[in-house]
């Protein structure tokens, strides 16, 4: 964590001053015995925060994002369920940042969230009436809403259920109302002075173990050197799982994390090769490979194949370097 900024639950609010995010989870029923809601809402916070563009002040979020391309991943909701999750996540989407989100499709052609977004979703759903739907034939797209048995009305306004406590939502009333506003400008900012932070090789343990942290890769091989047992460790899943189901011990254990020689994406188009940095993030490799996959066409159908790899590879959460 040296030199690094560290959100925690608490840095986003509070009971009686929550972040939006938080009020939106908590009165759509997304959270019920709540050990698991902090995991959750830092894991969609952190996926808000990574999809705004602040020079173009857009945000950048697909229903695949949200739902299915792993956001989620290393949370375990067993009491709520994700749909009601879900349900909050899409409505905080498409309400509190419906008017600042971007209108394109991604590689695979789905269309980013905007605002029109639930309006397209409102007439493509079902109310599953016994015996059909009155939206199920194309050519009743532009009727009304559905007045199912179940007394449940879809509007082209919200595909989201009403907040605790209100009632159902026209598609003049405010879809918002009794929420927090969201600002993206009042978020926590990185801190100034770790900006000009200066990282400095580290060393610490005791007779039975040591940790380096080297900042070079003339360091790292000078350590190799004189332990050449020592443990090279990036993002550390396997390490925890060699040292307490193989009974393995590594009495000298190498952090390269901040390595910056160990880290980089090259594509030479000219020879057809790519170079990834053994200790690069993920979700590094994954946007460059979506980017040159895109950009080299049928050339690039082995990062495009390495991109989706990805997604079971590791969790987003976790983001390990290769």
């Amino acid at each position: 964590m040296d030199g690094k900024h560290l959100l925690t639950i608490e840095a986003l609010g509070t009971v009686d001053n929550p972040h939006p995010l938080q009020q939106r989870l908590a009165a759509l029923h997304g959270s019920q015995c709540g050990f698991c809601t902090p995991g959750i809402i830092m894991s969609l916070y952190a996926l808000l925060r990574n999809s705004y563009d602040p020079d173009r002040k857009l945000f950048r979020l697909t229903r695949r994002v949200v739902e299915s391309e792993g956001a989620l991943d290393g949370n375990l909701c067993r009491c709520t369920g994700y749909k009601p999750i879900f349900e909050a996540a899409r409505s905080f989407v498409t309400e509190d940042l419906g008017g600042i989100l971007e209108e394109e499709r991604d590689i695979d052609g789905e269309e980013v969230l905007g605002g029109n977004w639930t309006a397209n979703q409102g007439k493509a759903k079902s109310c599953g009436r016994p015996g059909g739907c009155c939206r199920d034939s194309p050519a009743s797209s532009e009727s009304g809403p559905c007045d199912s048995s179940d007394g449940e009305t879809q509007t082209s306004t919200s595909s989201s259920p009403p907040p605790l406590g209100e009632g159902k939502q026209s598609s003049d009333q405010p879809a918002q109302s009794g929420f927090n506003e969201y600002s993206p400008d009042s978020e926590i900012i990185f801190p100034y002075a770790l900006r000009k932070y200066e990282y400095k090789p580290l060393c610490f343990g005791n007779e039975k173990k040591v940790w380096f942290r080297p900042r070079t890769l003339d360091q790292v091989l000078k350590i190799k050197d004189a332990f050449p047992s020592a443990k090279l460790v990036g993002g550390n899943s396997e390490v925890q799982v060699e040292v307490r189901f193989k009974n393995s011990e590594y009495a000298v254990c190498v952090y390269v994390g901040d390595v910056p020689e160990l880290k980089g994406f090259v594509v030479d188009e000219g020879k057809g090769e790519a170079i990834i940095g053994g200790n690069e993030y993920l979700s590094v490799v994954e946007r460059e490979c979506l980017k040159w996959g895109k950009k080299l066409g049928p050339r690039g159908l082995g990062l495009e194949a390495i991109r989706k790899q990805l997604r079971y590879f590791a969790g987003r959460q976790v983001c390990l370097p290769l």
